[in-house]
């Protein structure tokens, strides 16, 4: 009887599964993404207010836009979401196809992964981000140390204090 099914352990499985998104061929850290938007968020004192900051930099260095946001989310997911679809938006309206997002919250980073989330807001900014994607956007998100968005997070935790939201463009790259 073990000979009779030591083959079908032997062979290599046929069939091969898609990915659920589109990876282009250079689809690491160091790859050749268009554009790197580094985001943080931040959370206030007082129950479900949240802020996010994201700033957008080219591969050259040059900043070419900064977003910031106050919000009533529910969890920081929820604000960071947000942040990530406003700036996938800016981003492809400025003609970028190939985006890095940094971050530092390892729950953003799986549940962008695998694309499973039980908050109905939270599916709702991932709806967005496939539809972002099957119109030509390609992006990822890797989770980097606190030091690389530093800077991001303080203006974050500064919405914290003085809720806001505004969005600038660097008019000399734009």
């Amino acid at each position: 009887m073990a000979c009779r099914y030591k083959g079908a352990f032997l062979d290599r499985p046929s069939h091969t599964s898609q990915p659920r998104r589109p990876q282009p061929d250079h689809y690491s850290p160091s790859g050749q993404w268009q554009l790197i938007i580094k985001l943080a968020g931040a959370r206030s004192r007082k129950p479900n207010r949240w802020s996010s900051a994201y700033e957008a930099i080219t591969r050259q260095g040059d900043s070419l836009f900064y977003g910031v946001n106050s919000c009533v989310a529910n969890t920081t997911c929820g604000a960071l979401l947000d942040a990530m679809v406003e700036a996938a938006i800016k981003a492809k309206n400025h003609s970028f196809q190939y985006i890095l997002f940094l971050e530092t919250s390892r729950h953003l980073v799986q549940l962008f992964q695998h694309r499973k989330t039980t908050d109905w807001l939270q599916q709702i900014k991932l709806a967005d981000l496939d539809f972002l994607n099957q119109n030509g956007l390609c992006c990822d998100v890797y989770l980097v140390p606190n030091l690389v968005v530093k800077s991001v997070w303080s203006v974050a935790n500064l919405a914290c204090q003085l809720p806001l939201n505004c969005c600038w463009f660097n008019p000399a790259v734009v």
